[in-house]
């Protein structure tokens, strides 16, 4: 559980476990039976020890990183081609045009469904009617993501940026014609 500055102090009593405290037969001071954990926050969780000190509640302050979590990674990092939500482009191999797309799945799946419609010459894909029309050979091994969003407009704008650049810097692109 992590503790910001807006956190009460009622809000923390409440998910706190509670014990009746023990009086000790040697002094008469109650001493602290519940233990409470929390990250150590600077400035804010000696305020939190100082208040939770007349409750006889205990706390213990651990670091919010340590070392098994600076140094250990659970998965592994995504290929790029492997990843969610891309924006990315293929180019041609007999001529200057490039293709640039969009996907919300990973790249690896939209390159098999653009091989697949160059195949069977699908007339309704950008890639496939280029190459129906040139009998230009596409680049697969091109291919790569220029970006990532999980967002569908902001890959759609982001898609749409890309296109814009590449206009102005006098590149043809194969989305719209060669």
């Amino acid at each position: 559980m992590f503790f910001t500055k807006t956190t009460t102090t009622l809000t923390l009593l409440d998910e706190t476990f509670t014990k009746p405290t023990e009086v000790d037969a040697t002094n008469r001071n109650a001493t602290p039976v519940t233990t409470v954990t929390i990250p150590y926050i600077k400035g804010t969780s000696e305020t939190i020890s100082r208040i939770l000190q007349p409750y006889n509640i205990r706390v213990a302050h651990k670091p919010t990183t340590t070392l098994r979590h600076l140094l250990t990674k659970v998965k592994d990092r995504d290929e790029p081609n492997n990843r969610q939500g891309a924006v990315y482009k293929i180019k041609f191999s007999d001529c200057q045009a490039s293709y640039i797309g969009e996907t919300g799945r990973n790249l690896n799946t939209k390159l098999t469904e653009h091989k697949r419609a160059t195949r069977n010459g699908d007339a309704n894909n950008h890639i496939a009617a280029h190459h129906q029309l040139t009998n230009h050979n596409i680049n697969w091994d091109s291919a790569h993501c220029l970006t990532y969003s999980t967002n569908y407009f902001e890959r759609l704008i982001l898609e749409s940026c890309t296109l814009t650049c590449l206009r102005h810097l006098s590149f043809k692109t194969a989305r719209f014609s060669c």
